[in-house]
């Protein structure tokens, strides 16, 4: 009896999970490999350097931006920011948001989100308390940190850059629709744009320098979406529409990393020390209350734990003391209807 209790309860735990939760496959133990949020089927595949394609973790909503911090994974899903641990245990770290796209992470291991909605850039500490760190005019779609500490925002027709303090500044205007960004170890911002009445492309990436002025690096067929530069200053490109990730080289030539991919969006590289996400339980991390357009959330309390593992647990506990007692009452009964023979014989 006690065997099947813990069978029936591990297994009715293990099926709330999956019903609740992320599953994973095997991931590559490569230094080259780069993380892809696949907004089309909820997924996170990685992607190596040779083109290959594995599964990471799937049962998101709608993945968009990634961002490793502190050591740990974290994922905007729709107005959830889902956390990763090193040991692949998947959590909710805030919750509440309109729709957040961009993340990125500070020389210091803070994480910042952007919410396309409200337009705000939220800064959160470790436990997942949100603050509001800055606000720019529309759709901050993209982030991305240079050297100095400083946070540029892809913001629909320009390009933002935010100071350690939170002050807003333009540094290039006049681009059309920018999504994705990323900047190289020089401080060049390179921004990816959808490009209206061209003749062969539609997506395009532009080069922004130090001192504002704006060149095309390189065209693409499709639109591009997150950008990130690998260790050989090759800039890596998702593009949702094609299924493919970009790779183009310093001299702005473009060539094909992966295909096959389902609406990637995300782009970051991979960090060997996450392991691949286990079943999680269901979020138990702060939750924000939802508020007016340019308000700060605040943090509710966490939720509480699932019960289905604590009833599950008692029904089984529950059975087998029935049949234990349903035992003893039987064995009296037999005691005493031998006694009764023994007496009459």
């Amino acid at each position: 009896m006690l065997f099947f209790a813990k069978t029936f309860s591990s297994r009715l735990a293990v099926m709330g999970a999956l019903l609740l939760g992320l599953t994973a496959g095997p991931v590559p133990a490569r230094a080259d490999a780069w993380l892809v949020a696949n907004y089309g089927n909820g997924s996170i595949s990685t992607v190596d350097g040779a083109g290959g394609v594995h599964p990471f973790t799937t049962g998101l909503h709608s993945p968009r931006g990634l961002a490793f911090a502190g050591g740990n994974l974290f994922v905007a899903d729709g107005g959830t920011v889902v956390k990763i641990a090193p040991n692949g245990t998947a959590s909710t770290f805030a919750r509440g948001f309109g729709t957040l796209r961009g993340l990125a992470c500070d020389s210091h291991g803070d994480l910042y989100a952007s919410d396309i909605v409200t337009d705000i850039i939220y800064k959160f500490s470790p436990t997942g308390a949100p603050s509001k760190f800055a606000r720019v005019a529309t759709h901050p779609f993209a982030l991305a940190f240079d050297g100095r500490g400083n946070l540029y925002v892809a913001a629909s027709t320009q390009i933002c850059k935010v100071s350690s303090t939170g002050v807003v500044s333009v540094v290039a205007t006049g681009l059309t629709n920018t999504r994705g960004l990323a900047v190289d170890a020089g401080g060049n911002v390179f921004a990816g744009q959808a490009v209206s009445g061209a003749a062969s492309a539609v997506g395009a990436i532009s080069r922004v320098a130090a001192d504002g002025k704006v060149s095309t690096f390189a065209n693409l067929p499709y639109i591009p979406e997150f950008l990130a530069f690998d260790a050989s200053g090759n800039l890596l490109v998702s593009s949702l529409a094609g299924g493919v990730i970009y790779k183009i080289n310093k001299a702005g030539s473009v060539g094909t990393l992966a295909t096959g991919l389902s609406s990637p969006l995300g782009l970051t590289a991979f960090a060997p020390a996450v392991a691949t996400p286990t079943v999680p339980a269901p979020p138990t991390g702060p939750a924000i209350i939802p508020v007016a357009h340019g308000a700060t959330p605040t943090v509710a309390a966490a939720a509480n734990p699932p019960l289905y593992p604590i009833i599950a647990t008692a029904i089984v506990a529950g059975v087998a003391l029935l049949f234990f007692l349903c035992g003893i009452i039987g064995w009296r009964v037999e005691a005493r209807r031998q006694k009764q023979n023994e007496t009459r014989s």
